[in-house]
C-alpha cells in the first residue's frame, strides 16, 4: 500500500487557479513554438526537435524530482506552486539570453569535447524554463486530486492555446522581444495564483511581494531592453553582417513574423551567376540578396528590362526555353525573380509564380518594386500566395514549361540541413499531378548543384522516374533527360515521347550550353563526361550520372543506386523527406573514404537527431530507474511498478507519436507548416483536454472507460490508414477557413477519447499508489521526450501509416494493460 493521502486541500480550483494554470500551460507551449524560430533564425532547423525533446525532458525529469520531494512538498503544495510559477517567470528571458552568448560552433561538434560540453551548457540553459513550469503544473496536479480530470483538462486547453498565442505575439514583435514578452505573460499566470494562497497561513502575502516585484522586473527589463540575436556564424546572415560592419552591405528591408524572419541587403559584392557554365559572356547584373530565417533564399536582379539579364542565357536553366516555343511557364517556389526574367528573355507566352510566404510576395509587389523592375507586375505575369504542392492539385489550367525553382540551390549537406524537412513539392505524387497539367509537348525542369558523391541529382532522376510509373507512359526513358555542367545538373520530364529530332536539338543544346548530356533515349555512357569531367567508377571514363540514370531506366534492383553510400530512393508523400539521404548500412564506408571529413558528407540535422534519441533515451533510463533505486524501501511495496511503467509509457510514446505525424501530414491539407502545427497542437490538445473532462461524468470503472477509449481510438485510426489519403485531395480546392475546419474535425474525434487516458491512469493509481504517481508523470514526461526524436526517425525510415500503426498499436497494449495494473494493485 502506498503512503496516506494527504489532507483535503485548503483550496478548490477555483477561477483565479484555472486561470493561473490556463495561462501558465499556453506559456510553454508558446516558448517552444518561439524558440523553434528563434533557433531556426540564430542556428538551424532541426534545432526545433531539440527545442521539443528539452521541453518533455522538463517534464520528465520535474517527474523524479517529485518522487524524491513528494513528502516534503505535499506539506505546503501552496508555497510551491507560486515558488515554481516564479522561478518559470524569471527563468524564460535570463535563461534565453544567457543561452544566447553562447558560442557553440555546430562544424566542430563531433571533433571538440569543448563544443560538446557547450552544447550541453546551452541545453541546461534552455531546459531550465521548462523544468519549473513542469514542477508548477504536476504540482497542479498532486494538489487538486480531486479535480485531477478538470486540471489536465484545463493544462490541454491552455496548451492548446499557447501555439495560437505565439503566432499572434510573431505578428507584432520582433524575435529579439519575444522571451521578454511571454515571460509578461507568466508573471500574469504567477499574479492570479497568489491571489488565492496571500492569506494562507504557510505563506503570509508579505513573504511573496519581493518575489513578485522580482518577477515583474526581469520580464519587462528584456521586453525593453533585449539582447542581440547572435547568428551562427557559417549562415549568410552572418556574412552580410560581416560586410555591413566594413561597409561592403547595406541592410534594406528587415521583415520579421510567424513564418520567419526576411533580410534583404544590398551589397556589390553579390554576384550569383545562377550557375551559369563555361560559355558564360555577359557580367551578371546588380544584385540584391534575400535571406530566409539567416540563410540564403533568392536574389533580385536590379534592373528594368530583360536586355539587362544576358547572363540567364548562359544558364542550365534555360535548356527547356531552348526546347520550347513561346512556353506557358509555371514557375514553383520563386523568390527574387530571376527566373522570371530568364522567361522574358525567350519570349514565355505567360508567366505564373507559385510561392507560399505572403510576407516576400509583399516585399517583392511593394517595398521592392522599384530596385526589381516591376518584374512581378507585368504584363503576362501572375503571382499567386499558396504552398506549390496545393497549388498543383487546384489549378485547373495547363503549361509548356512547370520548373521546381525551390528545389534550385547547391546540394544538401551541411550547410543546409534539410534532411528533417518534409515536403511535399518533391515527392512521386506530387510530381506526377505535374505532369498531368503539363500540355502534350510539356516539360518539367529542376537545377540543381552538384557534389561528390553525387546524391541530389541521382534521387532527383529517380523522382521523375518514378513519378512516370504513375502515368501510362510505355517506356519511361523516352521521356526523361540529364545534362550537367561543372556546377549543377538539370534533369528535365517531357510529355511527349522523345523522337530522333528532338533528341538531336536536346544534344545541340547541350552542346551550345557546354554542358554534358547525361541521359537521353539511347544514350551510350561513354560519350558522357566529355566537357566538365566527373569522377565516375573507379577505373572507368563513363559518370555515375549516366550510369545511375541508365540502371533506373532499365529497372534494375542491383548495381549503382542499390549499393549506392546514400539513400537516392524516390521519396513520396508517405514519406516525404527528399533531403534525407542516410542509409546507415554505408555509414562505415563513408567513414572508412572520407576518414575525419566524414561528417561534412552526411546530413548534420539527422545526425543531431539520432545522438539526440540515444542521449535522451539514456536519460530517460536514469531518471526512471532512480527512484525505484533510492526509493527501494518506500516503493517495494508497490508491486504495480511494470505495470505503471508499460502504462504511462505506452500513452505517452503514442500520443506524441500521433502529433508529430499528423503536424506532419496535415501540411499537405493546410498547404503551410504554420498553419499546420498550430492547428494540429490547437485541436489535438483541447479535444483532449474535453475528453479529459467529460469523461468524469461517464458512470463507469476507469478500467472500462480506458478500454472504451482505446476502442474508439483503434476506429479513428483505422479509418484514417484506410481512407485519409484518398479523402484529403478532395478538400484541397476549399478555401483555407474550409480546409481549417475540416481538419480540426479529423483531429477532434481521435484526439478526445485520447484526452481520456492519463487521467483515467492517474485515477487508477490515486486509489492505493499514490506515492507512484510523481513517477508514472516521470515515466509519461520521459516517453513523451523520446517519442518526439523517435517520431521523426521512424517517419523518415518507414512512412507516416506504420508509425500511426505503431500508435494503435501501443494504446492497445495500454488497454490490455491497465486490467492487470488495476487488479495487482487492488490486491495488494
Amino acid at each position: 500500500m502506498g503512503p496516506t493521502p494527504p489532507a483535503k486541500a485548503p483550496h478548490d480550483l477555483n477561477l483565479f487557479f484555472a486561470l493561473s494554470l490556463f495561462l501558465l500551460s499556453a506559456c510553454v507551449v508558446a516558448l517552444q513554438v518561439a524558440l523553434t524560430r528563434i533557433l531556426t533564425y540564430v542556428s538551424y532547423h532541426h534545432f526545433s526537435y531539440l527545442v521539443i525533446s528539452i521541453a518533455l525532458t522538463g517534464f520528465g525529469v520535474s517527474g523524479t524530482v517529485l518522487t524524491f520531494a513528494y513528502k516534503r512538498i505535499k506539506r505546503d503544495f501552496p508555497k510551491w506552486l507560486f515558488i515554481f510559477s516564479f522561478l518559470f517567470t524569471i527563468s524564460i528571458p535570463a535563461c534565453l539570453s544567457l543561452s544566447n552568448s553562447i558560442p557553440i560552433d555546430i562544424q566542430y561538434l563531433l571533433y571538440s569535447k569543448g563544443q560538446m560540453a557547450l552544447l550541453l551548457f546551452y541545453t541546461v540553459l534552455l531546459f531550465l524554463p521548462f523544468f519549473f513550469a513542469a514542477l508548477a503544473i504536476e504540482s497542479f496536479l498532486i494538489f487538486f486530486k480531486a479535480r485531477r480530470h478538470d486540471v489536465y483538462g484545463i493544462n490541454l486547453f491552455g496548451t492548446g492555446a499557447g501555439g495560437l498565442m505565439a503566432i499572434l505575439l510573431m505578428f507584432w514583435l520582433p524575435l529579439d522581444r519575444l522571451a521578454g514578452a511571454i515571460g509578461g505573460i507568466a508573471y500574469l499566470s504567477q499574479l492570479l495564483l497568489f491571489i488565492p494562497l496571500k492569506n494562507t497561513a504557510k505563506e503570509p502575502g508579505l513573504r511573496a511581494c519581493p518575489l513578485l516585484l522580482i518577477g515583474l522586473v526581469v520580464p519587462v527589463w528584456f521586453a525593453l531592453f533585449p539582447p542581440s540575436l547572435h547568428v551562427d556564424a557559417y549562415k549568410a546572415a552572418s556574412y552580410f553582417k560581416r560586410l555591413e560592419a566594413q561597409g561592403d552591405a547595406r541592410k534594406i528591408l528587415s521583415v520579421s513574423g510567424p513564418r520567419g524572419q526576411i533580410d534583404i541587403y544590398d551589397s556589390e559584392r553579390i554576384h550569383q551567376t545562377m550557375f551559369a557554365g563555361l560559355n558564360l559572356k555577359a557580367l551578371p547584373p546588380a544584385q540584391l540578396a534575400i535571406l530566409m530565417n539567416g540563410g540564403y533564399g533568392g536574389t533580385v536582379f536590379k534592373i528594368d528590362s530583360a536586355d539587362k539579364a544576358s547572363v540567364m542565357d548562359f544558364t542550365p536553366q534555360s535548356i527547356p526555353y531552348r526546347l520550347l516555343e513561346k512556353p506557358k511557364v509555371l514557375l514553383l517556389g520563386e523568390a527574387g525573380g530571376a527566373n522570371v526574367w530568364l522567361a522574358k528573355r525567350f519570349g514565355a507566352a505567360s508567366v505564373t509564380v507559385v510561392n507560399e510566404n505572403p510576407q516576400l510576395n509583399g516585399i517583392m509587389h511593394r517595398e521592392l518594386a522599384h530596385l526589381n523592375g516591376t518584374i512581378y507586375t507585368q504584363p503576362g505575369v501572375r503571382t499567386v500566395t499558396m504552398a506549390p504542392h496545393l497549388f498543383l492539385e487546384t489549378d485547373r489550367d495547363t503549361y509548356d514549361l512547370i520548373q521546381i525553382v525551390s528545389a534550385e540551390g547547391m546540394s544538401a549537406g551541411v550547410s543546409e540541413l534539410s534532411s528533417l524537412h518534409e515536403g511535399y513539392l518533391l515527392t512521386t505524387e506530387t510530381v506526377a499531378r505535374a505532369y498531368e497539367i503539363l500540355t502534350p509537348k510539356g516539360m518539367i525542369a529542376i537545377t540543381r548543384g552538384i557534389q561528390y558523391p553525387p546524391r541530389d541529382n541521382i534521387k532527383l532522376f529517380a523522382l521523375f522516374a518514378s513519378a512516370l510509373k504513375h502515368q501510362p507512359v510505355a517506356d519511361a526513358g523516352k521521356h526523361l533527360f540529364q545534362a550537367r555542367n561543372y556546377l549543377a545538373v538539370t534533369t528535365l520530364i517531357s510529355k511527349e515521347a522523345a523522337a530522333s529530332g528532338f533528341i538531336a536539338r536536346y544534344k545541340g543544346v547541350c552542346k551550345a550550353l557546354l554542358m554534358d548530356t547525361e541521359y537521353y533515349d539511347g544514350i551510350h555512357c561513354r560519350d558522357s563526361n566529355k566537357v566538365n569531367i566527373a569522377k565516375g567508377r573507379e577505373g572507368g571514363t563513363s559518370s555515375t550520372y549516366c550510369l545511375a540514370a541508365r540502371e533506373m531506366v532499365a529497372g534494375e534492383d542491383a548495381g549503382i543506386v542499390k549499393n549506392w553510400l546514400y539513400n537516392v530512393s524516390p521519396p513520396s508523400n508517405d514519406r516525404p523527406y527528399f533531403y534525407s539521404y542516410v542509409k546507415w548500412a554505408r555509414l562505415g564506408e563513408l567513414i572508412k573514404a572520407f576518414g575525419p571529413h566524414w561528417y561534412r558528407q552526411i546530413e548534420t540535422g539527422y545526425i543531431v537527431l539520432v545522438a539526440m534519441f540515444f542521449l535522451i533515451s539514456l536519460l530517460a533510463l536514469v531518471f526512471i530507474l532512480l527512484p525505484l533505486f533510492f526509493l527501494k524501501a518506500d516503493l517495494k511495496k508497490e508491486k504495480s511498478k511494470p505495470a505503471v511503467f508499460l502504462y504511462f509509457s505506452s500513452i505517452g510514446l503514442a500520443f506524441l507519436f500521433i502529433e508529430m505525424v499528423f503536424t506532419q501530414k496535415f501540411v499537405q491539407l493546410m498547404g503551410d507548416p504554420l498553419y499546420s502545427v498550430s492547428t494540429v497542437i490547437m485541436a489535438l490538445l483541447v479535444f483532449a483536454g474535453l475528453g479529459s473532462i467529460l469523461q468524469s461524468k461517464v458512470n463507469l470503472s476507469p478500467v472500462t472507460k480506458i478500454r472504451i477509449s482505446a476502442g474508439f481510438i483503434f476506429l479513428n485510426l483505422a479509418l484514417y490508414l484506410m481512407h485519409l489519403d484518398a479523402f484529403l485531395p478532395l478538400a484541397y480546392p476549399l478555401g483555407t477557413a474550409s480546409r481549417f475546419l475540416i481538419c480540426i474535425a479529423l483531429i477532434a474525434p481521435v484526439s478526445f477519447f485520447m484526452g481520456w487516458m492519463f487521467p483515467l491512469g492517474l485515477q487508477l493509481l490515486e486509489t492505493h499508489s499514490a506515492l507512484l504517481i510523481p513517477w508514472a508523470l516521470g515515466i509519461n514526461g520521459f516517453s513523451s521526450v523520446c517519442a518526439t526524436v523517435l517520431a521523426m526517425m521512424l517517419s523518415i525510415s518507414f512512412g507516416f501509416r506504420k508509425v500511426l500503426i505503431l500508435a494503435l498499436g501501443l494504446y492497445l497494449l495500454a488497454a490490455l494493460v491497465s486490467r492487470h495494473f488495476y487488479v495487482r494493485m487492488d490486491t495488494d
